[in-house]
């Protein structure tokens, strides 16, 4: 795959960012190599309209989930701060994720790094 969203999309996607262009451009490339690897050996194909808005809304979760977290709670008495989202609840914890998983035509990134499980039962222990 190619890296199609840009530093000034991502920006715009979030808004109230000023992060370095430098930063954003790296992120891009880690996104670019996660849905390359994701995709690569599937029969999901997705246009490049969807790929770009995956790429942004990807990069602006992993920006939000690291570097500039949504606060959702302010105190300025004996000062307090709670943030949006849960550590380890993946894509759901910004709304930037949740879109990325709205994107995604064939639910692969979801799905990405999850293990099937089976079950084997034993019909009698006599």
């Amino acid at each position: 795959m190619a890296v199609l969203a840009t530093y000034s999309e991502v920006q715009a996607v979030m808004q109230d960012t000023s992060i370095d262009s430098t930063y954003i451009t790296g992120i891009l490339t880690t996104v670019d190599l996660i849905l390359t690897k994701i995709y690569e050996n599937s029969s999901c194909t997705v246009s490049d309209d969807i790929l770009t808005e995956l790429q942004k809304y990807y990069a602006a979760h992993i920006i939000a989930s690291t570097t500039s977290r949504f606060a959702t709670k302010e105190k300025l008495g004996e000062a307090q701060v709670e943030y949006a989202g849960k550590f380890g609840s993946g894509l759901d914890s910004t709304p930037y994720g949740q879109m990325v998983k709205l994107l995604d035509p064939c639910a692969l990134i979801a799905r990405s790094g999850k293990i099937a499980a089976s079950i084997y039962a034993i019909k009698s222990f006599s």
